[in-house]
């Protein structure tokens, strides 16, 4: 289960929340949606930067576009926890451009994570009675 931290009085969510990693129990940390589908764009193939934002604008239908502060952030946070490497640097008419990789860490929590939305989604089906 999530431990909430930073309820609020009223019993709902800080709107802070919505943009801090969750812990669970057992000490486990879900990471925000543009990790996982910058983890799901490097599954796929080892990459830059701006062309991972474009892919994760791929995957999330047009729904997420990550700018370069945020893109960079989650890169090196992901890189600190070892869920990616960077392979190489590069340079590409005259700017330098790091490669990215993921990990095989990294591979197992996207892994973890899929799971969890197949199970979300078996639950939400048969809350709204499609199965």
């Amino acid at each position: 289960m999530v431990s909430r931290s930073g309820a609020n009085p009223f019993g709902g969510w800080h709107l802070l929340d919505i943009y801090q990693k969750l812990t669970y129990r057992d000490g486990v940390t879900r990471w925000k949606e543009s990790a996982y589908l910058l983890l799901t764009a490097l599954a796929q193939r080892e990459n830059h930067g701006y062309a991972l934002a474009q892919r994760v604008h791929e995957l999330s239908d047009g729904d997420l576009k990550l700018g370069p502060g945020t893109l960079y952030g989650t890169l090196d946070r992901l890189q600190g926890a070892e869920l990616i490497e960077l392979t190489r640097e590069e340079v590409v008419d005259g700017r330098n451009r790091r490669i990215y990789a993921i990990t095989g860490a990294g591979t197992e929590l996207l892994a973890d994570r899929a799971a969890v939305l197949a199970q979300q989604l078996v639950i939400m089906n048969q809350a709204l009675g499609f199965t």
